[in-house]
């Protein structure tokens, strides 16, 4: 478990990151791996009330036309859920924590006169394709179903439409395709590691990237019913390989 999320953390550190601040034009602050200057954290402060408020207090000082810039030479290392359950209740106040932000900040973000239309289209994104793909993710199943009933049976179906295939391809290479750069990119000590960059891609595959949408699905449902509990995220030291700590 602590191997999959040191990749995951790769991948999110050392691409996503990035990346985002270089395509969209600003970074985010992720609890660690950076430092606020003074002033500006008095003003902007973190709201106890949000369970992601690393995430709330970075849009607010992007909308405020602060600058956020990524340094990949930041490293910070915390112990990784080493269980299923610990896994789920950490990601589960996050996925939680991030669509409160959406919905607190998106559309202010949309019609602010501060940030760029470059900005916008990133914040879009980020606060709200992110919030829906969970959901509409799911429709491969029933648009699939519809379409062998029209055919009459599913063996009846052309399977090699050029857009079904190219569209295919592109969402299967996605993960596999992040992983890589997260390789490339990432921090030595876990770079050395490939087993553990080639075992990330079949986990994901498999499993670990539905169970991330049905936690981000059940997250806005709890959102929606007002359970804002806070579960502490259960970790252990014993046993886990230092190198699985690097964020």
């Amino acid at each position: 478990m602590a191997r999959a999320v040191a990749v995951e953390f790769e991948a999110i550190y050392a691409v996503s990151h990035p990346g985002r601040a270089r395509l969209h034009g600003f970074g985010i602050f992720g609890g660690s791996n950076g430092y606020w200057r003074t002033s500006l954290l008095r003003q902007v402060r973190m709201h106890g009330f949000m369970l992601t408020e690393d995430i709330d207090s970075s849009i607010r000082a992007v909308q405020a036309g602060r600058r956020i810039a990524v340094d990949a030479g930041l490293i910070s290392r915390e112990l990784a859920p080493t269980t299923l359950p610990a896994l789920w209740n950490q990601r589960m106040r996050w996925a939680q924590g991030w669509f409160q932000v959406s919905l607190r900040h998106l559309r202010a973000g949309l019609r602010s006169e501060v940030l760029t239309v470059r900005q916008k289209f990133g914040l879009g994104f980020l606060l709200g394709w992110r919030e829906v793909y969970p959901w509409l993710s799911l429709q491969v199943v029933p648009l699939l179903g519809f379409f062998a009933w029209r055919a009459g049976s599913a063996s009846r179906l052309d399977w090699f439409v050029p857009v079904f295939v190219l569209t295919t391809l592109y969402t299967l290479g996605v993960g596999p395709g992040q992983t890589f750069f997260a390789w490339r990119l990432g921090v030595p000590e876990i770079r050395q590691r490939s087993r553990w960059f080639l075992a990330y891609v079949l986990v994901s595959s498999l499993f670990y990237t539905e169970m991330k949408n049905v936690i981000s699905r059940v997250a806005q449902v709890k959102e929606a019913m007002g359970d804002r509990q806070w579960t502490v995220t259960t970790r252990c030291a014993a046993g886990a390989p230092r190198e699985a700590d690097a964020a």
